[in-house]
């Protein structure tokens, strides 16, 4: 490790500190109910972490560009990571700046405003070889993302005319994390992300388990999963029509052809996204209805 100015520290903390400066002033609605309800610990954490973090990314010359080897991936990672939360602030800003919206996830990760400068100053700290800033990023993200997960659960818990609490689920993503783990990323998400409760929910009776569809598409070479799949998209598409839902994004033909004809490109990303598309506009319209807004 060397002593020196980053210019690289720098511009991470201006990418950091810019948003939040828009922030104070665009706070989202009922804010103020929830910020005395912080854990002290967490809070704590968070403030350490902060003062950790600006510092240490400042002092050690390690995290500049160091010529041309693959370290320089985790320093394009870092970089990515940051750029997503520049994302997130922007949809936010554009929102309607609900609480919902503040805690909300991008892609596959959670809690966006916490998670994603957090992974970034890890990567950073891997890059520059530096456990002392690793140790500060671990702080900072116990208590930060421990803080929106909290604020999170509250604005859920105190919803409760909401049904389901998954309206923005990113399909490309989802898809994208799908097809390059061989279907193994479903395994998990379909029974802890919610999903296969939410399907059953919604279309009013049970459906096969996703690792039973997955273990019979091994001798089958995946057409089966895949047809199991496009089958609950026809009976989403059917659901979306008894709703109102203005257009179906998915249907049998949309899921099982994008995955078949165009496996090789993003067939399968647009498939998923076209699935959750559908999932999404359907519960917001079963959230509408709950909370009264129609009795159809």
């Amino acid at each position: 490790m060397h002593f020196g100015f980053s210019y690289v520290g720098l511009i991470f903390l201006v990418m950091l500190f810019v948003p939040n400066f828009f922030w104070a002033k665009n706070k989202p609605k009922d804010y103020g109910k929830y910020a005395p309800r912080e854990n002290r610990a967490l809070l704590i954490l968070e403030r350490t972490g902060e003062v950790l973090v600006s510092c240490l990314v400042l002092i050690f010359s390690d995290f500049n560009v160091q010529g041309l080897s693959f370290r320089l991936l985790w320093l394009f990672a870092a970089f990515a990571h940051m750029i997503l939360y520049e994302c997130y602030w922007i949809r936010y800003f554009r929102s309607e700046k609900t609480m919902k919206d503040f805690y909300s996830g991008i892609f596959i990760f959670p809690v966006a405003g916490a998670t994603l400068p957090v992974i970034a100053v890890l990567l950073l700290a891997v890059y520059g070889k530096n456990p002392f800033l690793f140790v500060a990023g671990f702080i900072l993200g116990a208590g930060h993302i421990g803080i929106h997960l909290e604020h999170r659960k509250q604005v859920e818990d105190d919803d409760k005319s909401v049904r389901f609490k998954h309206t923005d689920r990113p399909g490309f993503a989802l898809g994208f994390a799908d097809f390059f783990t061989a279907g193994l990323f479903f395994l998990i998400y379909m029974p802890f992300g919610g999903l296969q409760e939410e399907l059953e929910e919604i279309l009013g009776h049970k459906i096969r388990p996703y690792w039973q569809a997955y273990l019979i598409g091994i001798p089958t070479l995946f057409i089966y999963p895949l047809v199991w799949m496009a089958n609950i998209s026809e009976e989403l598409k059917a659901k979306a029509a008894e709703l109102g839902v203005k257009r179906a994004h998915t249907s049998w033909k949309h899921m099982f052809f994008w995955n078949l004809a165009g496996c090789l490109t993003f067939g399968p990303m647009i498939a998923t996204h076209g699935f959750f598309k559908t999932l999404n506009d359907i519960e917001k319209e079963l959230d509408r209805r709950s909370k009264g807004g129609d009795g159809g």
